[in-house]
């Protein structure tokens, strides 16, 4: 659930990336979760899916990816990709 998955991010400071379900148990979903993770650690990719609803880029964190259900998993490992690589170029001060 969201609150696990941001005790487990504030413990872990070597999480590259975060994949989150728009639709979780508990108070925090997935879009939430994003938010918080891109304000702790803005060089920390977010890719957020769902299979229920389709998320703008207006809806979305500052550099996440929304990635429609179902999905091939070329298209999962692309968006995690691109997501570290702006992660990274963040980190870099680039």
């Amino acid at each position: 659930n969201g609150e696990e998955a941001l005790t487990l991010f504030e413990v872990r400071p070597d999480i590259g990336a975060v994949l989150t379900d728009i639709e979780m148990p508990g108070t925090v979903d997935g879009i939430e979760l994003a938010r918080r993770v891109t304000e702790c650690r803005p060089f920390v990719g977010v890719v957020i899916v769902s299979g229920r609803r389709r998320l703008g880029s207006k809806e979305l964190p500052d550099d996440s990816r929304f990635l429609a259900k179902p999905y091939a998993p070329a298209d999962l490992l692309r968006e995690v990709e691109r997501v570290m690589q702006v992660g990274r170029s963040k980190r870099a001060g680039h």
